[in-house]
C-alpha cells in the first residue's frame, strides 16, 4: 500500500513538473489581445518579455494609451533633447504606429502643454482620426509638471491650455473626453457631422464661453451621457436633449441652468453654484438623483463666487 502511494505521489510530481507554468499563454490570441488592450502602451510592450506567445501581440491591441507623464520629464532629459523639435513622447508614438497592425478603436493621449506648442498633439490626433476608420473613442488630457491641489478651487483650478479643435474631425466618434483645455469659438466646428453618433461626452476643467459650450451641445443631438465638471468661463448652460440618460454637473459657477431632458434617468449634481431661481429642469423619467455639497466649495464661495449660492436639495424640489 505504501509503495502504491509513493508511485501515485511520484506521478503527481511529474505531472506538476511538466504542467505549463504560465496558463495565460495558452489562452487564444484574441483573449490575450483583449487583456493587453487594457494596459498602457509601455505596459503592453513589456508583455512581449513574458513568453513567446505574447511577443508582438500588443501590435494588435484595439486600444492604445499614450501617457507622457510616465516618461522622463523634460528637466531630466539631456539638453539636446530639450531644445530639439521632436520630443521623446512623439518619438515613442511614432515607433508604436510604425509597428502597429491592428484595428484601433480607442486611443488616449495624456501629454504636457509643450506637445500643443510644437504641434505634436494636433498631428497625432489628426493622424489617428484619419488613418483608423474604426476608431470610436478619443480621450485627450493635458497635464502639468506640478500636480494641482485637491479638491479643485474654482478660479485657481488646473490650468487650461488652448487647443485648436476646429480642424479635427470627431464625426466618427462614439465617445469623447477632454480635460484641461480652452475651447475657442471655432471648437463646435470639430463636431460637425457628429449628429446622432456621439453618445458620450466628458468635459473636465474646460474653459469655454456660453456660445462655445451651448454650441457644442447643439451639435451633439444624440448624446446619452454628459459630464461637465470643474469647468469655467460660461454663465448659462442650456441642455435640450430628449435622448440624454445620464447628466453630471460638478463644481460649476453659473447664473442659469436650463435642462429639457425628458428621458433623463440619472442626475448627479456636485457643489453646483447657481441661484435657485436660475435652475429649470424638465424631465419625466428621472430615477436617480445624487446631490452633494462640498464644505470647501461653501467656504470658497464667499471668497470667489460673488455671493453665488451653493445649490441645496431644497432648491431643486
Amino acid at each position: 500500500m505504501a509503495s502504491e502511494t509513493k508511485i501515485m505521489r511520484k506521478e503527481e510530481d511529474e505531472t506538476a513538473l511538466h504542467a505549463p507554468s504560465d496558463r495565460l499563454s495558452y489562452l487564444p490570441n484574441e483573449l490575450l489581445t483583449m487583456v493587453i488592450s487594457s494596459l498602457s502602451v509601455a505596459e503592453a510592450a513589456r508583455t512581449s518579455t513574458l513568453a513567446k506567445s505574447w511577443q508582438g501581440l500588443w501590435r494588435y491591441a484595439e486600444r492604445l494609451d499614450f501617457d507622457e507623464t510616465a516618461m522622463p520629464r523634460p528637466s531630466i532629459l539631456p539638453e539636446k533633447r530639450q531644445i530639439g523639435t521632436g520630443s521623446l513622447y512623439s518619438t515613442v508614438i511614432g515607433m508604436v504606429f510604425n509597428s502597429y497592425v491592428g484595428d484601433l478603436t480607442s486611443v488616449s493621449f495624456k501629454h504636457f502643454p509643450r506637445s500643443i506648442a510644437v504641434g505634436e498633439l494636433d498631428f497625432w490626433v489628426d493622424f489617428v482620426l484619419n488613418k483608423f476608420k474604426k476608431i470610436n473613442s478619443l480621450n485627450l488630457k493635458c497635464e502639468h509638471l506640478v500636480p494641482e491641489p485637491e479638491p479643485p478651487f474654482f478660479p485657481m483650478g488646473s490650468k487650461t491650455v488652448k487647443l485648436n479643435f476646429s480642424h479635427m474631425n470627431f464625426s466618427n466618434l462614439n465617445s469623447l473626453e477632454l480635460t484641461n483645455y480652452k475651447m475657442t469659438t471655432s471648437t463646435p466646428e470639430a463636431l460637425n457631422g457628429c449628429g446622432w453618433k456621439l453618445k458620450i461626452l466628458k468635459l473636465k476643467n474646460m474653459r469655454m464661453s456660453d456660445d462655445v459650450i451651448n454650441g457644442v451641445l447643439r451639435k451633439c443631438l444624440g448624446l446619452e451621457s454628459l459630464s461637465i465638471v470643474e469647468s469655467k468661463g460660461f454663465k448659462t448652460l442650456e441642455i435640450n436633449n430628449p435622448w440624454l440618460k445620464f447628466l453630471e454637473l460638478g463644481w460649476l459657477i453659473v447664473n442659469k441652468v436650463d435642462l429639457s431632458v425628458e428621458r433623463l434617468e440619472t442626475l448627479v449634481v456636485d457643489s453646483l453654484m447657481c441661484p435657485p431661481t436660475g435652475l429649470k429642469i424638465y424631465t419625466v423619467n428621472l430615477r436617480i438623483l445624487h446631490l452633494s455639497c462640498n464644505s470647501i466649495a461653501q467656504r470658497m464661495r464667499i471668497r470667489h463666487s460673488y455671493n453665488q449660492p451653493l445649490l441645496k436639495t431644497q432648491d431643486i424640489f
